[in-house]
């Protein structure tokens, strides 16, 4: 039987074409190893997510879309994605922010449309530090503390970078405990009154051990 196409018709069959025909796709392969012996790392969650512009502003980037996997034996994951304006594409890994590996990105923005192999390290969140706060005689009743467990060098990326503000009379202790990276120096940023960014008066340094739990003292 023959199908005929009328004339009200012809326009959204026009429209689905032209749709179709400014498709691209993303297309994001990849090897996940660890960063402590360069060993594959397998059955480890991978997002890729997918970003359009906004409108009379390119440089803002909106979420559209996702596509997910889990990396191979060999550490290896694929993915790809094919629609219509898209503008940047992005990874994450380890199952979400503060997972059980840092969520680290090999690139801040992988070019959307194009074909990208890329290596990735991760390192797993496998220390422990136990921030014991006294307050001796401090100017305030207030302390700010922020720890820096990036093995990565991308400041305020992993789960343990949160300012928190600790409210202790005279004469009285808290504990705070953080998960972070261990087998190097933490770097811990206080002080009376919230600061910045890192731009802290205390910075102390100390070295968390793998699978351990590391006391540090504050006395202000």
């Amino acid at each position: 039987m023959k199908t005929t196409i009328s004339a009200f018709q012809m326009p959204a069959v026009l429209m689905a074409i032209l749709l179709f025909g400014c498709a691209k796709t993303t297309s994001i392969s990849g090897k996940v190893i660890s960063a402590v012996d360069g060993e594959p790392v397998k059955n480890l969650p991978v997002m890729m997510n997918i970003y359009n512009g906004v409108v009379k502003d390119s440089s803002i980037k909106k979420k559209v879309d996702e596509e997910n996997t889990t990396t191979d034996e060999n550490g290896r994951f694929s993915m790809e994605y094919t629609g219509t304006g898209i503008d940047a594409a992005g990874l994450e890994f380890g199952g979400g922010f503060c997972g059980t590996y840092f969520d680290y990105q090999s690139s801040p923005s992988i070019k959307a449309n194009k074909s990208v192999d890329t290596v990735v390290k991760i390192d797993l969140i496998d220390g422990n530090l136990n921030l014991i706060l006294h307050n001796n005689a401090g100017l305030t009743d207030s302390l700010f503390v922020r720890v820096d467990c990036d093995v990565m060098g991308e400041k305020g990326f992993v789960c343990c970078n949160l300012n928190y503000a600790n409210k202790l009379l005279v004469g009285a202790s808290d504990t705070l405990h953080f998960r972070v990276t261990a087998g190097r120096f933490v770097s811990v940023y206080w002080g009376e009154q919230a600061f910045p960014q890192w731009a802290s008066p205390h910075v102390d340094s100390v070295f968390c051990k793998r699978d351990a739990t590391t006391d540090l003292t504050i006395d202000f």
